[in-house]
């Protein structure tokens, strides 16, 4: 816009240079000529004696007292403008021909603003008829279309930055006397396509703003369109300019930042807090996105607020602004409801709890948490989870405040069927995985991605060992197919297996036949225990394998009653566990070895149970010593289960109490 004032002052300095030259009585053969000359030369006393003169005056020509009339203007000869408009001379229009025969149309009220003469501008502004109409056309435009009221702001603009205060005051005098005048049209569009009021906000003149805002017209309304949108160039990065279309106002005072022009403007009856711009950006979604919190704080308080236009709230999370995230969750309406939807989500599906996880904002991320209103298993479109996306991203401030809900979903796989377990264990993340691991929610360790692999298998083809070493204990049955495979020659494995069966064997049977187990049946059990297995059960003196319970057995008391007993037992009882196996199956597990309990421990004390070749099918409890039999040893009928051994009783209460 500035280069258009600046062509117009050239066009008014080029009337200067080519008018210098004095006009003699020999060119101009008529009374004019002297006028003229004494205005030029600045002899306004002689020049105001001449004008008193009616004779003299009527021997000039009209063309010849404009031409004085706009110099008085533009040098701010106060005294002889005023007695050029007493004699009748047109304020509004003048064409005046320069030397080299080039017409030039010019205008004594814009000549008179654009040399910021504020004595001239009120003065034509004010001149009135004999029937007190106002002659001079506040509205009239020059080149370019460039009206007064442009001119006066661009000026006052301009100087104003350049500091030069007191030439501002004068383009600041100019614009109120201009807007004193009822018929003024306050919503001009200057040639960029921005408003007179979306102008004086780029300026940041919060005076104009004022002016324009309170402008009445002659029946005392207001004549100004607070929503009239606009075409703006708004630079970006402080290099990168954009236009950004059908901008209102409020709009671009919010992207400014000018929180005392969008104050004024929130009191304007009829104004418009959700109009959107061509992004569908509305005002409150601008001012969360920035951050600006005095500006949300005075949007919120108006009635007609739409709280969820545009996802301020999600704009706000994006961007890490956790006040004014505060502020939008916990606002209600009159009605005292909470307003702002927390689930809104951009066009991919990610929820602001969502956007905030990845980004890592922990200020934000408990805000979110604490209203518990919000999914925290909600995911986007890839079926990623806020806890996915925080683990993913080694969030682990972030992941520990989501694991602290009961009701997050740990297990919450992607639409790859990878799980938080499995992403962190490719991150070789073991603080997190141990977090998870840790947690109050159940951990499904055998969940499969869309290639069939466990957490371990991905730890493996990672390389993930520190990782490996937390999982090891937690994987002694991958499936009901197979079993993790464990070599002879991955020591630190076995190792980490055998420290946690000697500290934590109850953990390790609640593990393997638990309520977080997926294993179902016992035969898969029986045909999956790996020769390195057993090895590590024999040297911790747990002789009985821990094998699981039979979910078909006919007596349920017998099976809460070892379940119970169990749950009591101490690492120094651990041995002493012995559960019923129905109709097991041995194709693989102790194929060399006795299954017999008595034979068992026979083969551990170095005898040679293996001779006995016992490979029984039906296994029986004591009731009294609680040791497992076979068929061959036990001497004791088949289903009947609260029988005594034969080294409980005598042999003829066990004949007449054990039947075939």
């Amino acid at each position: 816009m500035f280069h258009l004032i600046t062509i117009f002052l050239c066009i008014c300095f080029s009337f200067q240079i080519n008018c210098s030259h004095i006009v003699t009585e020999e060119e101009v053969p008529h009374a004019g000529v002297r006028l003229y000359n004494q205005v030029r030369l600045g002899h306004q006393e002689k020049a105001l004696e001449m004008l008193q003169n009616d004779e003299l005056v009527q021997r000039i020509p009209s063309q010849y007292l404009e031409n004085i009339l706009l110099d008085s203007c533009k040098y701010g000869y106060k005294k002889i403008v005023d007695a050029l408009l007493q004699k009748g001379v047109n304020p509004n229009i003048i064409q005046r021909k320069m030397l080299d025969d080039e017409e030039v149309i010019s205008f004594p009220l814009l000549t008179a603003v654009a040399f910021g003469q504020s004595d001239i501008v009120k003065l034509l502004v004010n001149y009135k008829d004999k029937h007190g109409n106002r002659v001079v056309d506040v509205n009239v435009s020059g080149e370019n279309n460039v009206t007064s009221l442009m001119i006066a702001m661009e000026s006052f603009n301009k100087f104003r930055q350049d500091d030069n205060s007191s030439i501002a005051k004068k383009y600041k005098k100019i614009i109120n006397y201009l807007l004193e005048v009822p018929n003024i049209n306050v919503n001009q569009t200057m040639s960029t396509g921005a408003t007179l009021l979306i102008f004086a906000i780029e300026c940041k003149c919060i005076d104009v703003v004022k002016l324009l805002i309170n402008h009445r017209d002659k029946d005392g309304k207001l004549d100004l369109d607070v929503n009239a949108r606009s075409n703006i160039n708004i630079i970006i990065d402080n290099s990168n300019e954009i236009l950004v279309n059908n901008m209102t106002p409020l709009l671009f005072a919010v992207f400014e930042g000018f929180t005392e022009a969008v104050a004024l403007l929130l009191q304007v009856d009829g104004i418009d807090v959700n109009a959107t711009d061509v992004f569908g950006h509305t005002a409150l979604t601008s001012a969360s996105a920035q951050g600006n919190e005095e500006i949300v704080t005075m949007l919120l308080n108006v009635d007609t607020i739409d709280t969820n236009k545009g996802n301020p709230l999600y704009l706000a999370s994006l961007h890490g602004h956790h006040k004014v995230v505060n502020k939008l969750v916990n606002h209600k309406n009159k009605f005292d409801q909470f307003t702002v939807n927390l689930e809104a989500s951009n066009n991919q599906g990610q929820s602001p709890l969502l956007v905030a996880c990845a980004l890592g904002y922990s200020l934000v991320v408990p805000i979110l948490l604490q209203t518990n209103r919000v999914n925290i298993n909600k995911t986007d479109r890839s079926g990623t989870s806020p806890l996915f996306v925080a683990v993913m991203k080694n969030h682990k401030d972030i992941v520990k405040m989501l694991l602290a809900k009961d009701t997050v979903n740990v297990n919450l796989a992607n639409i790859y069927g990878i799980t938080p377990l499995m992403m962190t264990v490719a991150a070789k993340n073991v603080d997190i995985v141990t977090m998870l691991i840790n947690s109050e929610q159940p951990i499904h360790y055998l969940l499969q991605n869309s290639e069939g692999k466990i957490a371990y298998d991905i730890g493996m083809d990672y390389d993930s060992k520190e990782c490996l070493l937390v999982l090891q204990p937690y994987y002694a049955l991958k499936t009901q197919r197979q079993l993790l495979h464990i070599n002879d020659q991955e020591k630190e494995f076995i190792h980490a297996y055998e420290k946690f069966c000697r500290k934590k064997p109850q953990e390790l049977y609640q593990l393997l036949f638990g309520r977080k187990s997926s294993i179902d049946t016992t035969g898969s059990l029986l045909k999956n225990v790996t020769q390195t297995l057993l090895t590590i059960f024999k040297k911790n003196h747990i002789r009985s394998v821990l094998f699981k319970l039979s979910k078909n057995h006919e007596d349920r008391s017998f099976t809460e009653m070892i379940m119970n007993q169990i749950a009591l037992l101490d690492q120094n009882k651990i041995d002493q566990i012995i559960l019923k196996i129905n109709q097991g199956e041995v194709d693989r597990i102790l194929s060399d070895k006795p299954n017999c309990m008595v034979c068992y421990d026979s083969f551990v004390s170095g005898n040679n149970g293996k001779e006995k070749g016992i490979y029984p099918v039906n296994w029986y409890m004591c009731t009294q010593c609680q040791k497992l039999y076979c068929d061959t040893c036990a001497e004791v009928i088949k289903d009947k289960f609260d029988g005594a051994c034969a080294n409980c009783r005598k042999k003829d209460t066990i004949a007449s109490y054990w039947k075939k």
